[in-house]
């Protein structure tokens, strides 16, 4: 599952929506009937109990000669940062800091 997994995570986001409907089948499918268990995994999504094999997979995409690989990666990466799950979001930036506010 830590190579299927990430594998359709990136695949999920392919130009090609054949294979990325299938692709995102498999994530889904799969994330809802596998057990990942708790040993050193935290985190309470799918993505932040795979995060490591995730963010492998990306880079992978991003290194390849494939342009639409790249593009892919791209794509998941970016999901990934917008889930916030790569890094905390900047001091002043979260939705509840605003100005004026400690």
């Amino acid at each position: 599952c830590r190579v299927v997994l990430p594998l359709s995570f990136v695949g999920s986001r392919d130009p090609d929506t054949t294979v990325s409907s299938l692709m995102k089948e498999v994530w889904e499918d799969g994330g809802s009937s596998v057990d990942l268990g708790t040993g050193n995994d935290d985190g309470s999504t799918l993505e932040e109990k795979l995060l490591l094999s995730l963010t492998k997979e990306c880079v992978k995409g991003l290194q390849d000669v494939s342009w639409t690989r790249r593009v892919t990666g791209a794509m998941a990466i970016s999901d990934l940062a917008a889930k916030e799950i790569l890094a905390p979001p900047p001091q002043g930036l979260n939705s509840n800091d605003g100005p004026g506010r400690a």
